[in-house]
């Protein structure tokens, strides 16, 4: 995997297959960073639209190039996770 940060554990990171710019569009793949296992990227949630998020998982293979994100993204990122969380939990106790 190539890019020019360090991972920092909580941070969210835009990643992308092709493209070393990562920019966040619908190709993007947003994720928020927990560990490395093996050599391997495991991230505690993860997007491609912010709409529906994945749950602790290893960043899916053929991605390359990755870059943390911006206050602003990190803020849109948030904010979509949250308002999931929420919208399941009222859901489940319905």
């Amino acid at each position: 995997m190539k890019g020019v940060v360090d991972f920092e554990m909580g941070e969210v990171y835009i990643f992308s297959k092709d493209n070393p710019e990562c920019p966040a569009d619908e190709t993007a793949l947003w994720g928020k960073y927990s560990n490395h296992i093996n050599g391997r990227i495991e991230l505690e949630t993860f997007s491609f639209d912010l709409r529906e998020f994945t749950l602790w998982t290893m960043i899916p293979p053929g991605y390359k190039y990755y870059r943390l994100s911006t206050r602003r993204e990190l803020q849109d990122y948030v904010a979509a996770e949250m308002a999931v969380l929420v919208e399941k939990s009222f859901r489940h106790k319905l």
